[in-house]
């Protein structure tokens, strides 16, 4: 019991699983401890310990390469795993649908970690609320300019039209070229 213990131990701080909590995790070391013991491969000779903590990173390792991965690209091009496309240049289309179907696989089970993102671009986000502000101030005036100078008998129509209600295509043809001729009047000036 002890030594699998710590092969839980060894596991749990050796790998993250995206897809599995660290309580599965350790359950299923457990697991294979069970399974690499009644498989009657272990020779008492040695410490208990250090077969099932061997057993169980292997078995982590597997698993990894299965949901995440494989490297057997070889067996499909062998060239094209090389580096050397084997087709003018590019990878021939087994070996291209070989890699497609292993990146796909990877982006499933690891979700993208946006806080990392944040954090490693955090001038380049200052600078998109920068933009935001002047955008907002950009769509206040120009709502501002609309409500000045729309025509008193089309205002409802455009109001329903922001609000994303039903308005007939006539009288939203109607409230566009209106809004269209302030804008061009307004460039214009």
């Amino acid at each position: 019991m002890e030594g699998m213990e710590q092969a839980v131990a060894v596991v749990l701080k050796a790998f993250k699983l995206p897809w599995m909590p660290a309580e599965d995790l350790a359950q299923q070391v457990r697991l294979w401890s069970l399974e690499a013991l009644a498989s009657g491969k272990y020779d008492p000779s040695r410490p208990l310990a250090g077969y099932l903590v061997a057993n169980a990173k292997n078995r982590c390792k597997n698993l990894l390469r299965d949901k995440l991965g494989r490297n057997d690209g070889g067996l499909v091009c062998a060239s094209c795993d090389r580096g050397e496309p084997c087709s003018e240049g590019s990878h021939c289309g087994r070996y291209a649908a070989w890699l497609a179907r292993q990146r796909t696989k990877k982006a499933l089970f690891v979700p993208a970690d946006f806080t990392s993102l944040a954090k490693d671009n955090a001038r380049l986000l200052e600078d998109l609320g920068a933009r935001d502000e002047r955008g907002e101030r950009e769509a206040r005036e120009l709502d501002e300019l609309i409500d000045e100078r729309l025509p008193a008998e089309l205002r409802p129509y455009y109001l329903r039209m922001r609000d994303g209600a039903r308005v007939t295509r006539a009288k939203r043809r109607e409230v566009r070229e209106a809004i269209a001729a302030i804008l061009a009047e307004s460039e214009a000036a």
